[in-house]
């Protein structure tokens, strides 16, 4: 990874003084309606995942860790509760995903949302819609800035590096904060960001407790801003070499709204990482049976360049997360298996003989015409090829579930009725229709604190 860092296009303290201003300026009625009915199906869908991801193995270990420094108590402190909440969400592969970015933006900024919304006796509906639509604009903005998409491949995790400023952005709209204190909050929540070791990340339990330590410090830099705290003017600048990028500035200071950026988020219909996920749908749409096995001759896979590497893994699945990133187990689940593709919790992952010789018949290949789309769009070409000389294609560039297909409401809501029941998610009978309800009321009166503080309540 280069060394070298220069901002170009002016990125200094006046891009985040303008960032600030476009961030601070962002309200509820600014939204238009489908921006307002994009943000509340955000809130849904990441609430969603947040009640999975309580119930993997990650999140067991992030409650017991959360409960331990409150003192032992299930009742948690408000930065417990955000951590908790953002590195459980995150464990799931179930939330959303911006891929111009390659950034996870509703794992951050949605928990981030109602936490701080909780710690705000006034703050209502809209108040947190405007925050969640600014906190997903910091995300994306500095995600793309930063080159996200391709970055990941070098080594740097772009929902790490860019958490504690979406964490400020979302903050600093409960709190009321204009341009200059924003300004504030978003330079201070700079000089907490850092990179990590690769390795470090493949540690059990710490990619979701650090992304959940990092959210929490964005969040606690407009607490501070709010408070008179000054930073570092060339905070921007510090970003950019210690994470070894040059930042493009007119990514972070286009106009808002043009279009709003949380509608170019990506949802995913399955627990998957969204580099294997059309992929994955593509062959699924070709409907290949389990009798049709011994007849196919060879499976490939086309995708662009820049991720073939993660997602061709022909060796079976040692953990839950790995079964997620592999084209080749993914395809043989969709095989034999699909039901299993909607378990996000896989509390054990096995190869049987029949899923290991489907592997094998698999190539994963790089594919010049899918790099055309990427990074806009991550897409996938899937082409069965049977001992008869018969062939199959199919592919896939805007999968259900992605920003040119969204899903409204009903749609998330079925999505986790199916992965509640296949994972084995224990929740309180009507908690989908109740969290659904409350989620369309957002916004919808100027005075619904009340179903803010129910929407964290439903989860706690």
């Amino acid at each position: 990874m280069s060394t070298a860092a220069t901002p170009k296009d002016g990125a200094d303290s006046s891009t985040l003084g303008e960032l600030a201003r476009v961030l601070s300026s962002i309200e509820f009625g600014a939204l238009d309606a489908a921006t307002l009915d994009a943000a509340r199906a955000r809130v849904f869908d990441t609430l969603g995942a947040l009640v999975v991801g309580l119930q993997t193995h990650e999140g067991r270990l992030l409650r017991h860790s959360a409960e331990r420094a409150s003192g032992g108590s299930a009742a948690l402190d408000s930065a417990e509760r955000c951590r908790l909440f953002v590195g459980a969400t995150r464990a799931t592969e179930l939330d959303d995903i911006d891929v111009a970015s390659c950034t996870t933006v509703g794992s951050v900024v949605v928990p981030v949302a109602l936490a701080v919304a909780a710690r705000q006796p006034r703050a209502d509906g809209r108040a947190v819609l405007a925050a969640v639509a600014a906190g997903y604009e910091a995300m994306q903005r500095l995600g793309r800035a930063i080159g996200g998409a391709t970055l990941i491949y070098r080594g740097v995790w772009p929902t790490y590096v860019t958490a504690p400023v979406a964490a400020a952005a979302t903050a600093a709209k409960l709190l009321g904060l204009d341009a200059a204190a924003t300004a504030r909050a978003l330079a201070l929540a700079l000089t907490r960001t850092s990179s990590v070791p690769p390795a470090a990340l493949s540690r059990f339990g710490f990619r979701y407790y650090t992304l959940g330590c990092a959210a929490v410090e964005g969040a606690d830099a407009s607490f501070a801003a709010a408070s008179g705290v000054e930073a570092d003017a060339e905070a921007l600048a510090g970003f950019a070499q210690r994470v070894g990028v040059t930042l493009d500035a007119a990514e972070l200071v286009r106009p808002a709204g043009a279009p709003w950026l949380l509608r170019e988020v990506d949802s995913k219909l399955w627990p998957t990482s969204r580099q294997a996920l059309a992929s994955v749908a593509a062959f699924r749409e070709l409907k290949v049976t389990p009798e049709e096995v011994d007849a196919i001759e060879r499976i490939v896979v086309a995708v662009p360049s820049a991720y073939r590497g993660m997602v061709d893994r022909a060796a079976p699945p040692a953990q839950r997360i790995e079964s997620m990133i592999a084209v080749q187990h993914q395809i043989a689940l969709a095989t034999f298996a699909p039901q299993v593709l909607d378990d996000a919790l896989r509390r054990s992952v096995s190869t049987p003989p029949a899923f290991a010789a489907l592997m094998a018949k698999v190539e994963v290949r790089a594919d010049e015409g899918l790099d055309a789309y990427f990074p806009r769009k991550w897409g996938g070409r899937v082409t069965v090829r049977l001992r008869s000389g018969e062939e199959r294609t199919r592919e896939m560039l805007d999968p259900d579930g992605g920003a040119a297909r969204p899903l409204d409401l009903a749609a998330i809501k079925s999505k986790y009725a199916r992965i509640f029941a296949a994972s084995d998610v224990r929740q309180p009978d009507g908690w989908l229709r109740a969290t659904r309800e409350r989620c369309e009321r957002l916004g919808r009166s100027g005075g619904d604190v009340s179903t803010v503080a129910e929407l964290l309540a439903s989860i706690d």
